[in-house]
């Protein structure tokens, strides 16, 4: 009975450890703002974790290839360097930030990956983007927020098929939030859709059409 008992705690024990394994973010690949393994074309979802000299990095969790869940990036003392949350590939909710003795510092608050508010200094514009490739946790990076454009100037912003745009509600292109227009077809090859995003949420004209490309309705946002 004894033995059997045995069996079973090690099995128990051997479950939760494989259900709780991370994968090494240097086994992952990104493209077109979706994260895979590499040699795999299926989008990635799982924990990851990356450590550097046997010193832990970052740890998060990825879901259909975006960012999802709380990520966590540390300094090499293993103290916390900052935490939040994404959401379909996106920062959302509130990010705070610690100095290497474990004392919080700044906050900011983001909406569908727009920072709406901090308690940063008025007079300091730099941010930290912690998605993009090669970044170090105590790296301040200036962040531009492209700009909306003008009804005039439409015409000029480049266009992408639909389908490269990455995220549901808030629209990513190549790990960036979208700015620009963007074109969906039927699978005739007769275009459907015509619009715009500005940092991955829809704006401007947006005119759909029937299958024959005649315009069938237009929304403004």
């Amino acid at each position: 009975m004894k033995k059997y008992l045995v069996i079973i705690t090690f099995l128990g024990l051997s479950i939760v450890s494989c259900s709780t394994k991370k994968t090494d973010f240097s086994k992952l690949l990104e493209r077109n703002g979706v994260i895979f393994l590499i040699n795999s074309d299926k989008p990635f979802t799982g924990d990851v974790v990356r450590v550097n000299n046997d010193k832990l990095e970052f740890e998060g969790s990825i879901k259909d290839g975006l960012r999802d869940g709380v990520w966590t990036y540390y300094f090499p003392n293993g103290q916390k360097n900052f935490e939040g949350l994404f959401k379909d590939g996106v920062k959302e909710g509130k990010w705070t930030f610690w100095k290497d003795n474990g004392q919080e510092v700044e906050f900011e608050m983001y909406k569908y990956g727009k920072l709406i508010n901090d308690n940063r200094p008025k007079n300091d514009t730099t941010r930290i983007d912690t998605t993009k490739k090669g970044h170090k946790p105590d790296e301040a990076k200036k962040m531009e927020q492209p700009k909306k454009p003008s009804p005039d100037k439409v015409a000029t912003i480049p266009f992408v098929n639909w389908e490269q745009l990455k995220g549901k509600s808030v629209k990513s292109y190549n790990g960036v939030l979208y700015t620009g227009g963007f074109i969906k077809y039927y699978s005739t090859g007769i275009k459907s859709l015509v619009g715009y995003y500005t940092n991955g949420q829809r704006s401007g004209k947006w005119t759909y059409y029937d299958k024959k490309g005649n315009v069938k309705d237009v929304r403004n946002y």
